[in-house]
């Protein structure tokens, strides 16, 4: 990946991993200019999906992102002439955008629960849902019908599920030209706040000198865990895959997404939001053989909710047989030959071999015979060979051979 125009100031990945989300002065990546400013690429790639970089700016001349974060089904960007730009993550298009007025850019972001804090050196009014620079920058006095107004002071609250603007935080902090540079949110669901702050009022009316950092708590952490996930039933079996769906948890604020685990081992996540009923497919698995999935919610804030699990199975017969008959039919000073029997249901056969230590893989054939020609004359091996059946799905191995080569 390559930015191109300017540098990358923020970036975040999808909760599910499958996204990277960059935000920047950068104006194209790989020569892209659909990934100005705000991009979005393939968690595995790192390739731009041009059609979720759906950019969004205002009319001034000055554009580009100071930070980005990734949360539940939403992308929230801050940065230049004041802009917060709350994106889909599905589908790419702009949900929600915010502005300030006079004051300064947002300049970084922090999700903290079920909120996304956002600080700038702003410190007059906030406009929800509304760009205050792309509509002739009116006074609060004569702002639009059903626009909301408010004070602000260097940082401004979001709701992580719908990118609402929360109008009830209010800090009464003042600070230098630059404002607040960094956010941090601790476990206890507090906010740490970093930049050039000098004063904080406090609810008593006093005012208390700040040193560039402060700390602050509302008590309204969530704490609260989602309920388990209903109705787990298996609705697909096959010999290598089962498909597994579940009814919907609920959360006092919202559930994040699922997380699908096999056997205690996490196999999968599914973003939630996206549907009324929720599903997991699990591929690659041994025919007719038995597995315990645990499927957890999870809200903004990490809690989880109680597993609800599952005991389902795949189909067809049992593990494909091992090969049996394994013989040498020459030896050399520089070769070995094998053969053995043919094994019913068997696809290719996995050839194995030891000098004395671990068994290691060193072929697989479609036929019954394998000619090692990497051996050392004057040397014993040991030779096992494995059956492996359509889906890849091997069997145990067959007796061990032990071949020595002519000194």
């Amino acid at each position: 990946m390559s930015a191109t125009g300017g540098g990358v100031w923020g970036i975040a990945v999808a909760p599910d991993s499958s996204k990277v989300y960059l935000a920047g002065r950068h104006t194209a990546v790989n020569g892209n200019t659909r990934g100005g400013y705000y991009s979005v690429l393939s968690g595995t790639t790192g390739v731009l999906i041009p059609s979720l970089s759906n950019y969004v700016p205002n009319n001034a001349n000055r554009q580009y992102g100071q930070d980005v974060v990734a949360v539940g089904n939403l992308v929230f960007w801050g940065g230049s002439e004041h802009l917060i730009n709350a994106y889909n993550a599905t589908t790419g298009q702009l949900v929600k955008q915010h502005s300030t007025d006079r004051g300064g850019d947002f300049q970084d972001l922090e999700v903290v629960g079920d909120r996304v804090y956002a600080s700038c050196h702003c410190y007059t009014n906030h406009w929800a849902d509304y760009n205050w620079w792309q509509f002739g920058r009116p006074t609060a006095a004569n702002a639009p019908a059903g626009v909301q107004v408010t004070p602000i002071k260097y940082v401004a609250a979001y709701s992580a599920l719908n990118g609402n603007y929360i109008s009830s935080f209010q800090l009464d902090v003042s600070a230098k030209q630059a404002g607040v540079w960094a956010i941090h949110g601790s476990p206890d669901g507090c906010l740490w706040l970093g930049g050039d702050l000098t004063r904080v009022t406090l609810e008593a009316g006093n005012n208390r000198s700040l040193g560039g950092f402060a700390k602050f708590c509302d008590g309204r952490g969530d704490n609260q865990a989602p309920t388990a996930p209903s109705d787990v039933t298996q609705t697909r079996q096959e010999r290598a895959k089962i498909v597994i769906r579940w009814g919907a948890s609920t959360d006092n604020v919202g559930v994040v997404n699922y997380q699908i685990r096999r056997n205690g081992q996490l196999v999968g996540t599914k973003n939630a939001g996206q549907a009324a009923n929720y599903w997991f497919t699990d591929k690659n698995l041994a025919p007719a053989t038995g597995y315990n999935y645990q499927i957890v919610a999870v809200d903004a804030a990490g809690n989880r909710s109680p597993a609800a699990t599952i005991s389902a199975s795949t189909s067809g017969n049992a593990v494909i047989a091992a090969p049996t008959g394994l013989r040498s039919t020459l030896q050399s000073r520089d070769r070995i030959v094998l053969n053995w029997n043919k094994v019913n249901g068997a696809s290719s056969y996995v050839v194995e071999r030891s000098s004395g230590g671990a068994f290691v893989p060193i072929e697989t054939r479609t036929g019954r015979w394998f000619t090692d020609r990497s051996v050392v004359p004057g040397t014993t091996y040991q030779y096992r060979v494995r059956a492996m059946d359509g889906a890849g799905v091997q069997s145990s191995p067959s007796t061990v051979l032990s071949v020595s080569t002519l000194p």
